[in-house]
């Protein structure tokens, strides 16, 4: 984190500084008066940009906090799952299928993940869990409401392993992408225009609007893949299910 905190600071300074040789080089021909009408529309860019950039971070946190919550769940319902097939005694290897598809999706799915996409090692074993559990023969009425239990934990695997994948892919459009990138472009330009006549209050204000400016988007491409990046969800809940498995 230190190493990014450092970066966003030197490639800000650095824009600062390019911005004022420009200015040095390239001076502006607007008078006072000019540079203060110039100020409103100026303002009102840098809002609706600002407005634009949050909405797009608060959407992006929200799917991060979504992320999180479905790797919860889908843990849990895996453990439920061992817990309710214990009544069958065939279900023996549906309890193995289970253990290793947690298992998998540390080693396997995470790290696909993070490229977008699925494991297919995985994959197939969420597809032989599936076929265990329709070969289950619940043979005593007891059994038979289990069974109806596990049907129902299986299809919340399904819609808890369906939803972590599609966050996987990414959850912002590259239209958006290109918005925030054009925007912020034209936000850097028109910082040109913006000049009080003091260097140093000058260089101040400009470091700021472009400091926040880098660390927002830095923010937004960090939450924008869950399981990419420094900031992403971890397989810890796959983890501690998957110990609490082992030691049965």
């Amino acid at each position: 984190m230190h190493v990014i905190f450092l970066s966003v600071l030197v490639l800000s300074i650095a824009v600062v500084v390019l911005l004022r040789r420009v200015r040095k080089r390239f001076p502006s021909v607007l008078t006072a008066t000019q540079q203060n009408t110039v100020l409103g529309p100026f303002a009102f860019v840098v809002t609706l940009y600002a407005f634009l950039l949050s909405f797009v971070v608060i959407n992006l946190w929200q799917t991060f906090s979504q992320a999180q919550r479905t790797v919860a769940i889908e843990a849990e319902t895996v453990a439920v799952l061992y817990r309710l097939t214990e009544s069958f005694p065939e279900a023996q290897m549906v309890r193995q299928t289970l253990v290793q598809y947690l298992k998998s999706g540390i080693q396997d799915e995470w790290p696909a993940m993070a490229n977008g996409h699925a494991s297919p090692q995985t994959e197939a074993l969420y597809t032989q869990i599936w076929r265990g559990v329709r070969d289950l023969v619940p043979s005593t009425a007891k059994n038979q409401l289990l069974y109806a239990e596990v049907l129902n934990q299986l299809s919340t695997l399904a819609t808890s392993r369906r939803d972590r994948l599609l966050i996987a892919g990414g959850s912002i459009p590259t239209l958006m992408w290109m918005t925030l990138v054009y925007g912020g472009l034209l936000l850097l330009a028109s910082l040109y225009y913006l000049d009080i006549g003091s260097p140093k209050e000058q260089s101040v204000i400009d470091f700021i609007v472009i400091a926040l400016l880098f660390a927002t988007i830095y923010l937004g491409i960090e939450l924008s893949g869950p399981f990419r990046g420094t900031m992403r969800v971890t397989p810890q809940a796959f983890e501690r299910i998957g110990v609490y498995m082992g030691s049965e």
